[in-house]
Order: structure tokens, then C-alpha cells, then sequence
């Protein structure tokens, strides 16, 4: 048995008001509700003399006018043009501001100018390591490589014998410049202990770093070296 249902036929009026409605909705238009610049923290640190492009979300995704226009507190640090492209030029610090066209929301983002500390910092220092004022490794030395950011740098410490036990570090430590010498500074987890370095590049090429290395019994090291230099 077939069952056959009535449908009213759809009149011509109708499908001109459902293609009224669905260009009403292509044609709705969203307003500016706020911009975002897009970073993973409160202050962007930028190397000089190299080029970055800082980028910023118009919010709500789907706004219509995207147009954003940015600018610096101090262009003698750094300029950014309306593409977001951020020019670093002196040492420093600038404050970036992104304003929408529509609305005139803003975003700021702190801009951090510093040196590439990497290549300065390079080298084999060879020196004493001093053990808890007591033991004296003359043969050992630190490798400081250029790694990672402008103002970080990786050291090597070659393996020395304690305890029967030889050791090795190798991290990346933060560089910082500091009354005209580099300050290298890491804290981290060393074999489930908690290890601090900390030290000082002179611009002599004189390395001094103090290990602080928190086991059971407190170990405390001393490294006095020179680049290239090596120990008598």
C-alpha cells in the first residue's frame, strides 16, 4: 500500500524571502570588540639590528575590519611599522601599542632591546675549580657556547672525579650585562638535587663561577679561569 501526503507547493515569494534572510546573515556585520598582540609574556626581548614581526588578533575572530595601526614610545630603541614589522636599534626599552582602526582598542607589549651576548662569550676557559675551599682541580676548564637567544649561552662543565663518582653539567644559562662585565646565572635540578651557577665574565676573559649543589652535605665550587688559557 502507498501513502501519498499533500505538500503545498513553495511559491515563488517565499524563496525570494529565505534568500533575503540568508544574505541578511552573510551580510550581518561583526564590530570590534578588542585586539590582542600575540606574545608568551609581558616583555618581548628582541636582539639588535635583527628584525621581528610582532603580530596582534582583532577580536572576535570573525570582526570585519581588521585594520590595526602600531606604534613605539621610543623609536630611538626600536620603530614597528602598521605591517608589525618591529626594526630593534639601540639598546633599550620601548613600549609598542596596537590601536584598531574600529573602536580604537588597544594592546600593549613591553619590547626588551638587548646584545648578542652568544658570540662574545665563546670559548674554553681553562682554570682551577676549587672544591669547599679544601680540593683543588687544576686541569679543569668550562666551555661557553653560543646557543639559544642573544641573551642566554650554554655551558659544558667537563666531567671531574668526587667521591669516586665523576660528574658532568651541561645547561643554559641566562647572560645578563651588568657593571661592565656578563653575569651567567642558572638554577635547575642536578641528579634529583637542587643546583645553582652563578658568575661572571670579565671583559678580560676572566671567568669566575660560583656551583652551589644542594645534596645531603652541601657542596660549594669555585672556578677561576681565562679563555684559551691553559693551567700551569
Amino acid at each position: 500500500m502507498r501513502i501519498f501526503t499533500k505538500t503545498k507547493p513553495v511559491t515563488p515569494f517565499l524563496c525570494m524571502l529565505g534568500v533575503i534572510a540568508m544574505l541578511a546573515v552573510a551580510c550581518k556585520k561583526e564590530k570590534v570588540t578588542g585586539v590582542e598582540i600575540i606574545s608568551n609574556s609581558d616583555a618581548q626581548y628582541v636582539e639588535i639590528n635583527k628584525a621581528i614581526r610582532i603580530y596582534a588578533k582583532v577580536l572576535p575572530q570573525d570582526a570585519e575590519n581588521r585594520k590595526v595601526t602600531w606604534a613605539s614610545s621610543n623609536e630611538r630603541v626600536a620603530s614597528i611599522d602598521d605591517n608589525g614589522l618591529l626594526q630593534p636599534i639601540a639598546l633599550g626599552e620601548t613600549l609598542l601599542t596596537c590601536t584598531t582602526d574600529e573602536g580604537g582598542f588597544t594592546d600593549e607589549l613591553r619590547v626588551i632591546v638587548i646584545e648578542n651576548y652568544g658570540p662574545k662569550l665563546a670559548g674554553d676557559y681553562f682554570g682551577t675549580l676549587v672544591l669547599d675551599d679544601t680540593l683543588s682541580y687544576k686541569d679543569f676548564f668550562v666551555l661557553v657556547q653560543s646557543s639559544g637567544p642573544g641573551n642566554q649561552a650554554r655551558l659544558r662543565l667537563t666531567p671531574f672525579a668526587y667521591n669516586n663518582k665523576y660528574l658532568s653539567i651541561s645547561c643554559l644559562a641566562d647572560v645578563t650585562f651588568e657593571n661592565n662585565k656578563y653575569r651567567i646565572h642558572r638554577e635547575e635540578s642536578f641528579e634529583g638535587y637542587p643546583m645553582m651557577i652563578d658568575g661572571y665574565l670579565y671583559q678580560t676573559d676572566s671567568l669566575q663561577l660560583t656551583i652551589q649543589y644542594q645534596t645531603p652535605n652541601p657542596i660549594h665550587y669555585v672556578f677561576f679561569g681565562k679563555r684559551g688559557v691553559v693551567a700551569p
